[in-house]
């Protein structure tokens, strides 16, 4: 049974894939920045809005999820925080409210965030 009742988190899932599988491709390195993140998944709770992302890498691509695929997975890594403060770890110029709460591998958190720091899209492409 589906943990929300309206399409939104799926679609903001599937946004977020988007976007970071267009950069990732446009990145001839992808799959080797990627590559120590296959086989993990990361969820990112999203506090104030209830939603949870999922997010976890296969060869050169990014999976995002609103909710995992099999009722036995479990998160190596869980980030907790609200929409603004993880942005503001994830883009250090930004400053956001509140802090964000790391529990798990803290290894694999800085391991995905030093990945989405390294794509760099080929943009003349």
């Amino acid at each position: 049974m589906a943990r929300y009742v309206t399409p939104l988190p799926a679609l903001l899932a599937r946004a977020c894939e988007q976007v970071a599988n267009r950069a990732a491709a446009l990145d001839p390195a992808a799959a080797d920045h990627l590559a120590p993140l296959v086989g993990h998944w990361l969820k990112f709770e999203l506090e104030g809005l209830g939603i949870d992302l999922w997010i976890g890498a296969e060869g050169d691509r990014l999976r995002v999820l609103a909710e995992p695929e099999h009722p036995d997975l479990q998160a190596d890594t869980t980030v907790s925080g609200t929409p603004g403060a993880l942005l503001a770890m994830a883009v250090p110029d930004l400053s956001g409210p509140g802090g964000v709460r790391i529990e798990g591998d803290a290894r694999l958190a800085q391991t995905f965030q030093q990945a989405m720091n390294r794509i760099d899209p080929d943009l003349e492409q």
